[in-house]
């Protein structure tokens, strides 16, 4: 899960997405209306991730400023020696580099404020 805050009056937001494993900027482009490329890099403390979101967005519970987005896309990076925590497991440690390269699916709520350059989304973003 991951949340972000992003600032400018939507064709081209600019943002910080913070989330378990990775921190990092943001950039989301509205091609129209209702369909949006967004661009993540998560750093970590070992490696960085590049990620490439296709994005679709909708009303939400017909409040105003309230949009419902789902999606996909993929991600390339590598992560080097460290401790790494596993999701709901032990720490492994790695002594090696590691290529990541794998498929990003992306479901979230998205709030623009009215009147202030601000949008704030909460997502899940799973990997594999």
């Amino acid at each position: 899960m991951a949340g972000r805050l992003q600032a400018q009056d939507y064709k081209t937001a600019v943002g910080l997405k913070f989330g378990g494993y990775e921190n990092g900027p943001s950039i989301k482009y509205f091609m129209n209306e209702g369909t949006a490329l967004e661009g993540i890099i998560g750093l970590r403390s070992h490696g960085v991730v590049f990620s490439g979101l296709y994005e679709l967005h909708q009303p939400a519970f017909n409040t105003s400023g309230l949009k419902f987005y789902y999606g996909f896309g993929a991600h390339l990076g590598s992560v080097g020696s460290g401790v790494y925590k596993r999701f709901g497991g032990d720490d492994k440690i790695y002594n090696d580099s590691h290529l990541l390269l794998g498929a990003d699916a992306v479901l979230g709520l998205e709030y623009k404020i009215a009147e202030a350059p601000i949008a704030i989304s909460l997502d899940l973003n799973p990997r594999v």
